[in-house]
């Protein structure tokens, strides 16, 4: 096993073991970088000093208000050792994963977006996630990402993680997922490589490509085959921009909470990434011994 993979592992089976913890009221917070781990429980975050009282948009809850306690995410990485290359793996108690911008969770400017945790306390539960799969009527607690203006940093909707339950600091993302990684001759505006950051900001939360990637909630992208492969691109394109016109199930996940969240040239970007995956992949037979 590659010991890249252990960190997201190990993140994994503890949002495993936190959802069995939140089911009996005993739920906390943790930040994993390298040798160092900080963990707050909700009673620590509630009272933390810099908690502040917020009564903004949530994605999650269209045409809902109400106020929440929140600390700013940037205050709570503060003692993390962090470098240039860092990136932040999320891990929600549902296994759902990703990749998090550093430089938007580390923002303090007033005029940009700024991400704070959410704390849903336990007298006053936040409202059922309004969903038609949530039949369990799920809040999106204990801890939720928010954003504060998300429209000034163009904060895409997959930055806004609910249910969370921890962030893992990587030193370097070329290292843990070598596998997505385009070609290195590519140009810096080639789209591909500009579809490479698509990706990772609006896919890699559910999908694999090549075997790698943080979570496992969707398909991978390249094994066995490329969507591209069996898509003609006008399909593949509506697919993306609004995948509920193309294919629709009772527990369909790859459904948008609004709508024109994507925009046509982040599509276009997409493929052409994708196009230049399926000249990547790896070889089975050898990936199977």
């Amino acid at each position: 096993m590659n010991k890249s993979f252990l960190p997201i592992i190990l993140g994994v089976l503890l949002a495993t073991l936190h959802s069995l913890s939140y089911a009996r009221g005993e739920v906390g917070f943790t930040i994993r970088a390298g040798d160092k781990e900080a963990h707050w429980s909700k009673s620590q975050l509630l009272n933390h000093s810099a908690r502040q009282v917020l009564n903004i948009p949530l994605l999650n809850y269209p045409d809902q208000n109400f106020s929440i306690n929140a600390v700013p995410i940037s205050v709570l990485l503060q003692d993390m050792d962090l470098t240039d290359a860092s990136v932040l793996i999320f891990t929600c108690l549902d296994g759902y994963s990703g990749v998090l911008e550093k430089k938007y969770l580390l923002n303090d400017d007033p005029d940009a977006s700024r991400a704070y945790l959410a704390i849903e306390p336990d007298e006053k539960k936040w409202p059922p996630l309004p969903k038609d799969a949530n039949t369990s009527k799920q809040s999106a607690g204990p801890f939720y990402l928010v954003w504060s203006n998300p429209e000034k940093s163009d904060i895409p909707p997959e930055f806004w993680p609910y249910q969370l339950s921890s962030l893992d600091v990587e030193d370097d993302f070329a290292r843990i997922f070598p596998a997505l990684l385009p070609a290195g001759h590519l140009a810096a505006n080639d789209p591909a490589r500009k579809g490479f950051q698509v990706y990772k900001a609006r896919c890699m939360h559910c999908h694999q490509i090549n075997g790698q990637g943080a979570a496992k909630l969707g398909p991978d992208l390249n094994q066995p085959m490329n969507p591209t492969e069996y898509f003609n691109e006008a399909a593949l394109k509506q697919f993306i921009k609004d995948p509920t016109s193309v294919r629709k199930w009772s527990d369909m996940k790859m459904v948008w909470v609004k709508d024109d969240i994507w925009k046509d040239e982040e599509i276009d970007d997409l493929i052409a990434y994708l196009k230049h995956m399926a000249e990547r992949k790896p070889d089975m037979k050898q990936a199977s011994n």
